[in-house]
């Protein structure tokens, strides 16, 4: 029984961190979100050099990077439907 209570102890923690990690990964797409409507393909180069000297593993690189090669109406539109 023992057992039982904490490997539910352990899935809620596990769900209480991925729940945190999520709400975190929202708050920056709102932050990021309205600046990529102004990307010009001069200043979203230079958002991806800056971004790379952080990483590979870097999230944030990897969404600017798709999302600099979206045509803007349909950027919006994917926006929207955030």
């Amino acid at each position: 029984m023992e057992v039982v209570h904490a490997d539910r102890a352990a899935d809620a923690a596990a769900y209480a961190a991925r729940t945190q990690k999520s709400e975190e990964t929202v708050a920056a797409l709102e932050l990021i979100i309205p600046k990529l409507g102004s990307l010009t393909s001069h200043s979203a180069a230079q958002a991806l050099v800056e971004l790379a000297k952080i990483g590979k593993s870097n999230p944030i690189a990897a969404f600017m990077e798709v999302a600099s090669t979206i045509n803007p109406e349909l950027l919006a539109t994917v926006i929207e439907k955030m």
